[in-house]
């Protein structure tokens, strides 16, 4: 079986992963070295309350491009992209950035894109549609805000690919 991108990143410990991303958010989030370093050493390198909080109410205030996001990237890390053509990955895409904000519309949370301001590109229709989906996203949230949603939904990704091979390698075992 060919080896996916969560079989290469399963060697990184996940306390390193969540480190790095609330470093790199925080950054982008307005907070000071001291403040992160503070956050760390207090916590024997690792999150702690603050930590984690700060990153939940990232999440929850981009919570449709996190949600996308994770689902993309835990679709991309698993290999299931292997078998699918570009046209059938242009449309999960915008299906699953489209199915988020519908989400993330029906549970009153978090920025929602702004369809209206969508960008329409040229080119193949299967790609007009993805492109003007991330527009609509990149209308609505700032720079900050994207950084903080594809670091947030790649992690939450990989720690979800990692609780169910577990899960899996358990099973396998008993």
């Amino acid at each position: 079986m060919e080896k996916t991108l969560a079989d290469e990143l399963r060697g990184i410990d996940m306390k390193v992963i969540w480190g790095v991303v609330f470093g790199v958010v925080a950054l982008f989030g307005g907070q000071t070295i001291v403040q992160i370093l503070s956050e760390f050493l207090s916590n024997q390198g690792g999150l702690g309350g603050e930590g984690i909080g700060f990153l939940f109410l990232k999440a929850v205030e981009t919570f449709a491009l996190t949600a996308g996001v994770a689902c993309i990237a835990y679709f991309l890390m698993t290999g299931r992209h292997r078998n699918k053509n570009s046209n059938e990955l242009m449309l999960w895409g915008a299906g699953i950035l489209i199915g988020t904000a519908l989400l993330g519309a029906l549970l009153g949370v978090g920025l929602l894109p702004d369809f209206s301001r969508a960008s329409q590109g040229g080119g193949y229709p299967l790609f007009r549609l993805l492109s003007a989906v991330i527009s609509a996203y990149a209308a609505t949230h700032s720079f900050a805000q994207i950084i903080s949603a594809l670091l947030i939904g790649s992690a939450l990704a990989l720690q979800i690919e990692r609780s169910l091979h577990s899960q899996l390698a358990d099973k396998a075992n008993a």
